[in-house]
This record gives structure tokens, sequence and C-alpha cells, in this order.
């Protein structure tokens, strides 16, 4: 179920994965946010500032791709979404990264790579 509002007290306090696009630090720090929650920052690097709070904090990753894209001096990731930036559409993106067999290596933290058994 998707959960849009903005109840600060209320909103965030079942939810278990918690996807933030947009919301700047001061922002999410405002909300009440459930304790063994799994938040996934796409914009930028969050710290969650409350004391109660331990769950997952996901900041970045780190891609597993062929070898035909790699470039030295550049970043995996930055490569691989270069190649994917001008395309249009949803489908056709899923289709290159099917047909690709990009794998997501891991998970980056606050501090440093995350666990495996936590996703």
């Amino acid at each position: 179920m998707l959960n849009i509002s903005n109840n600060k007290r209320r909103s965030l306090l079942k939810s278990q994965l918690i996807l933030n696009i947009d919301f700047p630090e001061e922002l999410v720090n405002k909300y009440r946010i459930c304790d063994e929650a799994v938040i996934v920052n796409l914009y930028e690097k969050i710290n969650i500032d409350s004391k109660r709070f331990n769950g997952t904090n996901i900041n970045y990753y780190k891609l597993k791709i062929p070898e035909g894209y790699k470039l030295e001096g550049f970043s995996s990731e930055i490569i691989y979404e270069s190649s994917i930036y001008k395309m249009n559409n949803f489908n056709e993106i899923n289709k290159k990264i099917i047909n690709d067999k990009i794998v997501i290596d891991k998970f980056i933290g606050n501090n440093g790579a995350i666990n495996e058994k936590i996703y």
C-alpha cells in the first residue's frame, strides 16, 4: 500500500519501507519514523537524528555491470545511468537492464556497506 500524507506524527509510524524521493534532511527528521523501518534515499544522503531509530538508512548503491561498460576512472553507476538517461520509456529501460544483466552489488548506508541479512 502506498501512503501519502503530511501528518508528521502518524504517517510514517507503521511504514516498514520508506522511499524518500525529494525530502531534505531537515524535513525528514520532523517526521516520527518506525523504529525498524528501511529508508531508501534517492536524491541525497540523509542522516536520521532520532535516537529511537534502529532501522536501515540506505543512501547509495553499487552495481555489477558488464565489462563492455566499464571505463577506468569512472564509477560503474554513473556510466550505466548515463547509458539509460535519454530513454523515455520505462519498458525500454527495464528491457535494457534485464538484457545487460545488471545487478545491485550492495547498498551503502551511513557507515558503509549494509549487511545482506538486512535486505
